[in-house]
């Protein structure tokens, strides 16, 4: 009784922090494409969430830099683990930095980002241990030239959600850079 009081407790709050994150669920249905542009392919899939060593370098640079051209050369992938890690270690400066940005993406200013989420006092770590345990795999699937989406899958028995997936949207920016959709969580 008490392991399901806390199971249910732990889903409320795994669910919440990534709402902190801009993380939602959403209704909206994807552009609608000719068949011959509709790829959903899936090009890559993966167990490991952590940072390789040169993703590592890079992550470092651009935390040292905000240069946005480090990023020019990575997939999907690489950028969504970036994010994830940036979460982890609360690293908020650059987990908005890896958001896209413009008025038609409805991505907060800087300062109201942080503001929003430095207030939040949540057991993140143990959140993400607890998360990550319940992960099946990531898979990154490309839906056209200019949007791909990392899919989270769920193992079958898990006790967080009753979703067997969630799906962050990425985007090409204006200089070729995958950047997370505002409201990634479809």
């Amino acid at each position: 009784m008490i392991k399901k009081k806390y199971l249910s407790a732990l889903s409320l709050i795994i669910l919440s922090s990534f709402l902190l994150v801009g993380c939602t669920a959403s209704t909206k249905s994807l552009k609608i494409l000719k068949e011959e542009e509709i790829k959903n392919e899936v090009e890559y899939e993966s167990r490991n969430f952590n940072l390789t060593d040169y993703q590592l370098k890079i992550y470092e640079e651009y935390a040292d830099t905000e240069n946005e051209q480090l990023l020019e050369d990575l997939s999907p992938m690489d950028i969504f683990k970036l994010f994830y890690h940036a979460f982890k270690i609360n690293d908020y400066e650059n987990l908005y930095g890896l958001y896209i940005k413009g008025e038609k993406y409805g991505t907060p200013s800087r300062k109201d980002f942080l503001e929003s989420i430095e207030k939040k006092d949540i057991m993140k770590l143990s959140l993400l241990r607890c998360l990550e345990y319940n992960i099946k795999n990531l898979a990154q699937i490309k839906y056209d030239k200019n949007t791909s989406y990392i899919q989270v899958n769920f193992k079958e028995d898990n006790k967080l959600t009753k979703r067997e997936n969630w799906n962050f949207k990425l985007i090409k920016n204006s200089y070729g850079i995958w950047k997370l959709e505002w409201l990634p969580l479809n």
